[in-house]
């Protein structure tokens, strides 16, 4: 906090580039020099004398970008996503302005070797991919290999004998292919590929009937739901070969993004490309024979935990609850406790099956012989 609180009073006492921003906003230099982002978020990152410098050699760059789930999606003042959070996160440090460039994925070597583009983010590394571009030194994210089929489909989750023989749809040059290439190999089943260039080409193919399904990097589709999860890979930012000019602060702004906030990358992560909340939930055969036991479990809470009673302050976790209840299946007993630690008594005695509210810190975990899901 002191930090932060230090940097803050330094900025205040740096001149703002004359200018900066004006060309992207709209603005003229006098109204723009109020808009240099200096937030917090840029005090953790990087200093304010390097930030005031580069921003007083401010350049546009010309990002390269295609319809991608999640890494870049829209177009023009609508274009969101994570390349371009993260982008902007680094524009705090390099001072550079943007233009986006809609381009094809397989114009992307002969666009950033004319000249047309400076610039693009979302690209898995592959030897061939390396004589034809400069990669960024660190990974620009990671996205996951996802087979998508209808939502309307019946389908289980990594349902094997039923991937054999599907018509799946993948992006043109994608390193998922050879993910998934090698996924069927190893597990005995076969599959017809079909290729796009873009995500709602793919999208729109599958629902008019002429593909089973698709391979992309994220949880969320429009109309589908997940049905294997394959594989996580790293991606990268890429420039024409060897410009440094580009590249070199690129790789400085995300080295100290990662030295200074290591779970900024993970941050924006759950945000663009891990959204589950409006997925599908899908489940393996086995546990579907097992929800159709109607299974109830007995779940213990303090009643000194005001997330559970909306009487005594709020009822997150209790909401929470019931939607897992909706969206599962189970059925939940709750059993109210006079406190904390008769909750942890009740699931040592057999008496319940679960807690909601546990401290995850693994020798607490050892010291109550119990087990912790993941933090929500």
């Amino acid at each position: 906090m002191l930090r932060t609180l230090l940097l803050f009073l330094l900025c205040l006492l740096l001149p703002v580039p004359q200018g900066a921003l004006a060309a992207s906003s709209g603005k003229t230099p006098v109204q723009a020099e109020t808009s240099l982002p200096l937030n917090r978020t840029t005090f953790h990152f990087f200093s304010p004398e390097d930030i005031a410098a580069n921003y007083k050699a401010s350049k546009i760059i010309r990002v390269g970008y295609f319809d991608q789930h999640g890494v870049f999606e829209g177009e023009g003042e609508h274009l969101s996503g994570y390349a371009v959070a993260l982008l902007t996160a680094i524009s705090r440090y390099t001072g550079w302005e943007y233009k986006w460039v809609k381009i094809r994925f397989d114009e992307l070597a002969q666009r950033l070797d004319d000249g047309t583009i400076d610039l693009s983010c979302g690209i898995s590394f592959t030897p061939e991919r390396s004589r034809l571009y400069s990669f960024s030194k660190l990974r620009a994210g990671y996205e996951n290999t996802c087979l998508h089929v209808s939502s309307m489909s019946d389908m289980h989750y990594m349902d094997l004998e039923a991937f054999n023989g599907m018509r799946i749809g993948f992006f043109t040059d994608s390193l998922q292919y050879d993910v998934m290439k090698r996924f069927a190999a190893q597990n005995g089943f076969s599959f017809e590929s079909f290729f796009f260039e873009e995500s709602n080409e793919m999208s729109q193919a599958l629902a008019e009937g002429r593909i089973d399904g698709y391979v992309d990097g994220v949880l969320r589709g429009n109309g589908t739901k997940v049905v294997a999860t394959i594989s996580t890979d790293p991606f990268f930012f890429v420039t024409r070969k060897d410009d440094m000019e580009v590249m070199a602060p690129l790789n400085e702004a995300m080295r100290r993004i990662l030295l200074n906030h290591p779970s900024y990358l993970a941050r924006l992560y759950d945000s663009y490309l891990n959204i589950s909340s409006d997925v599908p939930v899908v489940f393996t055969r086995s546990e579907c024979r097992w929800l159709a036991t109607k299974p109830a479990i007995r779940v213990a809470y303090s009643r000194e935990q005001d997330m559970m009673d909306p009487e005594f302050g709020g009822n997150f976790l209790y909401a929470f609850l019931k939607m897992l209840e909706r969206q599962s299946g189970i059925r939940f007993e709750f059993l109210p406790q006079p406190s904390y630690d008769a909750c942890l008594k009740a699931l040592a005695d057999g008496t319940a099956d679960i807690m909601p509210d546990v401290y995850p810190q693994l020798s607490f975990l050892r010291s109550q012989n119990i087990f912790s899901g993941r933090t929500f």
